[in-house]
């Protein structure tokens, strides 16, 4: 049987000092063939020049493209143009200023979804550092210092999808897509560079797409100064915007509860440890708990009512405007991308109705 094409998409925005390694990661990568598309988002420096500079020396089986955009659309958009244009059964991302870092990480992740017929699949942990000579182990999990739970959530996509509400354990850098789950869904321009991720792992676990966590830490993710995480205040309107749109979307459907009530324990445990990073999203889903304590738990009743005085304070601390939020967030459940996700949410008839 003829191997698989894996596709690797490199979205780069004015990133061309630590493109050929990225570039490079991936040439020496044992398993082939494989398919590298570096995506240009309208760079102002020498993207594309490094670019197919970097591709004359693709080993054999490897073919390349150079995609250059027109505009700066964003890292959403950059990888939906890349996904679209790849050729691969299986597709990957890798961002520009970071690498692969053990030559086996894509050979050991179709072996690992072969196995389990998941749609996609990530590795747990990464090497992050403004250097990887200087690079350090992380190590994420899904409830604070409980690692051994997070086969749990990757085992249960209701699970995952209510546990990244709060925590997102995942690198983008470290998955592979199987290409049938893209009609399922592909990254939302419409968020442009902030959790574009998430919020797809999230709409994946939404409509009960299945992952694999794989052990191990194959890539390294770069801390530099021009990254968009370095803005906290955009950051945390993106995030909240990516979280409320769904949960919205899940509660206007009838969907919410269930996922709730599946949650609840674990809602109880974030409750004690009260290091929620997002104010709004979980003051959402304890107002939520309180106009539907009919069909709650008592315990989870109590838990959101003792904590929604503290969600509410720590969403007006913050320098996010909740106007603006709301503004954001409403535009947001009426992209083009958000519409085919609740348009294929609404249809599938295997869901529970509101308990």
């Amino acid at each position: 049987m003829e191997a698989p094409l894996v596709s690797v998409v490199i979205p780069s925005y004015n990133m061309s000092r630590f493109l050929p390694d990225a570039i490079q990661s991936v040439f020496v990568q044992g398993y082939k063939p494989l398919e590298v598309i570096v995506v240009n988002d309208a760079s102002t420096d020498d993207t594309s020049e490094t670019a197919r500079r970097s591709f004359a020396q693709a080993p054999g089986a490897t073919r390349c493209s150079l995609i250059d955009l027109k505009r700066n659309g964003g890292a959403a958009n950059a990888l939906r143009t890349g996904f679209s244009a790849s050729s691969g059964e299986f597709v990957c991302w890798l961002s520009s200023d970071d690498a692969l870092v053990d030559e086996r990480k894509t050979e050991h992740q179709l072996t690992a979804m072969a196995r389990t017929g998941a749609a996609w699949s990530y590795y747990q942990d990464y090497y992050a550092g403004s250097a990887m000579s200087s690079a350090h182990l992380v190590q994420p999990n899904y409830m604070p210092r409980m690692r051994l739970l997070n086969p749990i959530f990757t085992g249960d996509p209701g699970l995952m999808l209510m546990m990244m509400l709060f925590r997102n354990p995942v690198n983008g850098s470290s998955v592979m897509i199987r290409r049938s789950s893209l009609l399922s869904g592909e990254f939302d321009p419409f968020l442009r560079n902030v959790d574009p991720d998430g919020d797809l792992w999230m709409r994946y676990s939404a409509l009960g797409l299945r992952a694999v966590a794989l052990p191990g830490a194959p890539m390294f993710y770069r801390v530099h100064g021009a990254q968009t995480s370095r803005d906290k205040v955009k950051m945390l309107k993106g995030i909240e915007v990516v979280r409320l749109r769904l949960l919205k979307t899940l509660s206007s459907l009838g969907l919410l509860g269930p996922l709730v009530d599946k949650f609840a324990p674990c809602f109880v445990l974030l409750m004690l440890e009260r290091k929620i990073e997002y104010p709004y999203t979980a003051e959402f889903l304890g107002r939520y708990i309180l106009e539907t304590r009919e069909s709650r738990s008592r315990l989870v009743v109590l838990a959101a009512s003792k904590a929604l005085p503290a969600f509410e304070r720590e969403a007006k601390a913050t320098t996010v405007d909740r106007a603006d939020l709301i503004k954001s967030v409403d535009g947001g459940l009426h992209s083009e991308e958000f519409d085919r996700f609740v348009t294929r949410l609404s249809s599938d008839r295997r869901r529970e109705p509101e308990g």
